[in-house]
């Protein structure tokens, strides 16, 4: 599905315009100096915690309340944080007992200007009450969707709303083709992404279909995208920043390295995404430093490989509330 072009409108924390980025200082190192560099190009402020945690975005979130930011976490979110984050940038915040995983949990609005919320259904907390109390979302407009892997952010990427982009395992095996590589090492990759899909049935995450006829059934446009290559590479694992003129970017995981296949990888998916969204402005790929375990991968395709987090989940977003309509 591509999107209608003279229907289009980006609304919502989904696809924000983003006035901060932060990431923790004791893991960002690898890719501090790129996310500068982007953000600067962006008009958004690169900015440094510390929380002691690498997966930033997963145990913390910046909402909106009473029109200001408001910093929400985990029972594990440091007072430290919390103190430094309202000295440092006057924003108040709490732990809460209604939070959900950051990674797993996507905001948006409706056009009428109520939030939407959606959540995986693997949360271990779903009393809507409490959500409702944590995110200042009415608790008829929360939602669990089937969840195709660990956190929402590794599968899907609201686009603005009612648009979501969806990881289709079915267009990564025709993507495959298009690689840069000889015929051998698109068999050999092909072999590593069964492997890869026959996990997720294995481990009882739902398929594709199933996500996208939950979101239909909310009202939401699900668009079909190859965006997960396995676990070294994921492009749904990305930030989203919206412009003033309704254009949004796109900032996402790398795949350059020395490995000429999964270098072409990027490309493909930044061709595809460009039919999707024709209000797509510029594309980012953050590498960070080169691991140091292998030479066929980047630093971030490492932490997704090794870890199982990329660039959103090592970045917290606070949206410019003042700009959000």
């Amino acid at each position: 599905m591509i999107f209608p072009q003279n229907n289009i409108t980006f609304k919502g924390y989904d696809a924000a315009p983003l006035k901060r980025i932060y990431s923790d200082g004791e893991y960002c190192g690898a890719f501090e100096n790129e996310m500068e560099q982007v953000s600067k190009k962006e008009g958004i402020s690169f900015e440094v915690l510390y929380d002691g945690t690498k997966w930033t975005q997963d145990g913390k979130t910046i909402v909106e309340k009473n029109g200001s930011p408001y910093l929400i976490g985990s029972s594990k979110i440091s007072p430290m944080l919390l103190y430094t984050m309202f000295g440092w940038h006057g924003i108040k915040g709490t732990k809460e007992e209604g939070f959900l995983t950051g990674g797993n949990t996507f905001i948006g609005k409706f056009p009428n200007g109520e939030k939407w919320l959606l959540s995986g259904e693997d949360n271990l907390t779903k009393d809507k009450e409490k959500i409702s109390k944590a995110y200042d979302v009415k608790p008829e407009n929360i939602h669990f969707i089937p969840q195709q892997n660990y956190h929402l952010d590794m599968f899907i990427r609201p686009v603005g709303y009612p648009y979501v982009l969806v990881n289709d395992p079915e267009l990564v095996k025709e993507n495959i083709e298009k690689l840069n590589g000889t015929k051998e090492d698109k068999e050999n990759f092909k072999a590593e992404f069964k492997r890869y899909c026959n996990f997720q049935k294995i481990y009882g995450y739902s398929s594709c279909d199933e996500t996208i006829r939950k979101l239909e059934k909310l009202g939401f446009i699900p668009i079909r995208i190859a965006g997960d290559y396995g676990w070294a590479v994921n492009f749904m694992n990305g930030i989203v920043n919206k412009h003033d003129d309704g254009t949004i970017s796109y900032i996402t995981n790398s795949t350059k390295c020395k490995d000429k296949l999964h270098s072409s990888i990027e490309k493909v998916f930044e061709e595809d995404l460009r039919t999707k969204i024709p209000n797509l402005d510029k594309t980012y790929f953050i590498a960070g430093k080169n691991d140091i375990w292998t030479e066929n991968r980047n630093f971030i395709m490492g932490a997704l490989e090794g870890e199982g987090g990329g660039i959103h989940c090592m970045s917290l977003e606070e949206p410019d509330f003042e700009m959000w309509a």
